[in-house]
């Protein structure tokens, strides 16, 4: 009997969390799914780790050699058997009713996408994103991704297969980070309808080696391809009831890049990344900018001029204001 969702989980050297992850996606109170795990040539147990979950008649394993995050994930969508997909990292993990309410959401909407809240575990504290119950379309969807209010990520989220193309998953090959929001955009673009389900019922685990945490200057350089290309996409005429807020929004994605670029190691690579982006950043009219009626953007540029950023970040980043930094963070993702 074909399986009402397929659950794709691309791996790579995840033998220390996929035993937690796949504990609680095979403990699911849904019973019509299939789980597809593609291991990407990973070098450690991950293998043999996932092989122990054999025994269950819905657990499809396709080990390949090693292609990327992107090809791994296509794989895994190109061998599923249903109408519906969930993607689950495997650092993370799921509550136990999460397929079964998004599953029931969707028959109860009639929705192409369904979303979910998120929890984000990081060791020191617990920080959250919730979404209001309801539907809209999927252009007005488009316009929370836009302005990050939906999470970029395809992870706490449950699509109609029909939604993937083949092209927008060729723009991903060779992205090592960013590559979820050049499948979402697309995709949640092409949506009828998109449902909320204002309940936790994913739980992200904060990786402390990620790009974010330990910056790779290459990493960075992917996210500013993604950002750029997103631009492009949020200034297409079919967005023509908001996509004037479009250079606004890519400002703070190229600011945010600096940020996290200020901790990298200050190498050539580096210092030629942050020079494409400041020259991409002062391009943007500032109309543009001043048309979203923020300030905030305004005044990095300002801090950029007098030399002031990196200063300023470092002290805003420091240990001395982490509770004021995770108070606004939990502010901001009350959707």
């Amino acid at each position: 009997m074909k399986p009402g969702i397929s659950i794709i989980i691309p791996v790579y050297n995840t033998e220390k969390t996929l035993k937690r992850c796949l504990d609680s996606v095979f403990a699911q109170d849904f019973h019509s799914y299939e789980v597809i795990l593609v291991n990407d040539g990973s070098t450690d147990r991950t293998l043999e780790v996932a092989k122990t979950y054999e025994r269950y008649s819905n657990f499809v394993l396709i080990d390949q050699p090693n292609a990327g995050t992107a090809r791994a994930r296509w794989r895994g969508i190109t061998g599923s058997d249903s109408d519906y997909l969930a993607f689950v990292d495997a650092d993370d993990y799921i509550a136990p009713d999460m397929m079964s309410k998004m599953y029931q959401k969707v028959i109860e909407t009639e929705a192409d996408v369904v979303i979910c809240g998120v929890k984000r575990v990081n060791g020191r504290t617990n920080l959250y994103r919730r979404y209001k119950e309801g539907s809209e379309t999927g252009i007005w969807a488009t316009e929370k991704v836009m302005k990050g209010i939906i999470n970029g990520s395809l992870w706490n989220k449950l699509f109609i297969r029909d939604l993937f193309f083949d092209e927008d998953y060729r723009k991903t090959i060779g992205i090592k980070y960013g590559q979820d929001q050049l499948l979402l955009a697309p995709t949640i673009a092409r949506a009828q309808k998109v449902a909320y389900l204002e309940e936790i019922l994913y739980f992200y685990v904060q990786n402390p080696v990620s790009a974010t945490n330990r910056p790779k200057v290459s990493a960075l350089a992917d996210l500013l391809k993604v950002r750029s290309f997103l631009f492009e996409f949020y200034k297409s005429p079919r967005f023509s009831e908001w996509n004037h807020l479009a250079p606004y929004y890519y400002a703070i994605g190229l600011i945010d890049i600096l940020r996290i670029l200020s901790r990298a190691e200050k190498q050539q690579e580096a210092c030629d990344l942050r020079a494409n982006i400041l020259t991409k950043l002062y391009d943007i009219p500032g109309s543009g900018i001043w048309r979203a009626k923020r300030s905030g953007v305004f005044f990095d540029i300002m801090l950029l001029r007098a030399g002031l950023f990196e200063t300023f970040y470092s002290v805003w980043e420091s240990d001395l204001f982490r509770p004021v930094r995770e108070l606004r963070l939990k502010l901001s993702q009350k959707a």
